[in-house]
């Protein structure tokens, strides 16, 4: 549904912009000056990610046979196994340097991903 809003037919330009999103909402509640606003940064954080997630499993399933779906789902739920095991180091980094500049670095490092995903997404598309 939200693929036909004026973006193209695909999922694949929305996973890119929420996964931008994604980045930038973190980078704004790094940076809230006021409680408030961090929790409205955190508001974006939810919403982008969630459309992140939800585009990634379209793009995904399109994709993939469907005789694959079960093992291209569980793969894909690792990623919430994952989160756990990358917290520790990163709780360890926001111990070390503070948690706004740790949230700037994973800030940092999501639009890098987005972006280096972005440019051959661009070069291959029809």
């Amino acid at each position: 549904m939200l693929t036909g809003k004026g973006v193209g037919n695909s999922a694949s330009r929305l996973t890119f912009i929420f996964g931008a999103a994604s980045g930038a909402s973190v980078l704004v509640m790094a940076l809230a000056p006021t409680f408030p606003l961090a929790l409205g940064g955190a508001a974006l954080v939810g919403a982008s990610s969630s459309g992140f997630q939800m585009c990634n499993q379209v793009n995904l399933m399109q994709k993939t046979d469907a005789a694959f779906f079960g093992r291209v789902m569980s793969l894909t739920m690792t990623a919430f196994g994952l989160q756990m095991v990358v917290g520790f180091p990163v709780g360890a980094i926001a111990d070390a340097i503070g948690e706004r500049g740790t949230m700037v670095g994973l800030a940092i490092g999501c639009l890098l991903i987005v972006a280096t995903g972005w440019r051959p997404s661009r070069l291959k598309s029809p």
